[in-house]
C-alpha cells in the first residue's frame, strides 16, 4: 500500500487540529472555564507594533461555540477515516 506524502502531511495537519480542538473542549467543559475572544493585528495604524483585546464572550456565545468545535472534530475524524 502506497500512501503519498500529500496525505501523510494532511493526516498530520488534521491530527494537529484535533488535539488542539479537543484540548478546548475539555477545557470548556469545566464548571468555572471563561471563553474569550481574541483579536490580533499586526499593523495597529502603522505603529509596527503587534496589538491584542481579549473580551469575554457570553455563555451563550460559548455554548455555540462548543457547538462548532464538536462539528468540527466530526468532521476531522470523518476526514481521517478517508485517508
Amino acid at each position: 500500500m502506497k500512501v503519498s506524502n500529500e496525505n501523510i502531511k494532511k493526516a498530520r495537519d488534521l491530527l494537529d487540529e484535533l488535539e488542539t480542538l479537543e484540548g478546548a473542549m475539555e477545557v470548556m467543559k469545566n464548571y468555572d472555564a471563561k471563553v474569550f475572544a481574541l483579536f490580533w493585528t499586526g499593523h495597529n495604524d502603522n505603529t509596527k507594533r503587534t496589538r491584542e483585546v481579549r473580551v469575554q464572550v457570553s455563555q451563550e456565545m460559548c455554548s455555540k461555540l462548543m457547538d462548532e468545535v464538536q462539528d468540527r472534530i466530526f468532521e476531522i475524524r470523518k476526514e481521517l477515516e478517508q485517508l
